[in-house]
């Protein structure tokens, strides 16, 4: 009964360790996907379409990218 007892501690150790690490990364983590990668994912969405402020688009595909290197 020793044996399992020692071989489970440093186990649940590193399961407490690893939460806390995701508890301090968290934040961090969904700040720069609403902040950062969010608003870059729809930036590159909204550059496929023809939207104006407020009215949603139809999609244009790659016309605007063609139009801007002729």
């Amino acid at each position: 009964m020793n044996e399992n007892t020692a071989s489970t501690k440093p186990k649940r150790r590193k399961n407490f360790q690893e939460m806390w690490g995701w508890l301090f990364a968290g934040p961090a983590i969904l700040g720069f996907l609403v902040f950062t990668a969010g608003p870059m994912l729809m930036s590159l969405y909204l550059s496929f379409t023809d939207s104006t402020l407020g009215i949603t688009g139809n999609w244009v595909g790659i016309h605007h990218y063609r139009e801007i290197l002729r």
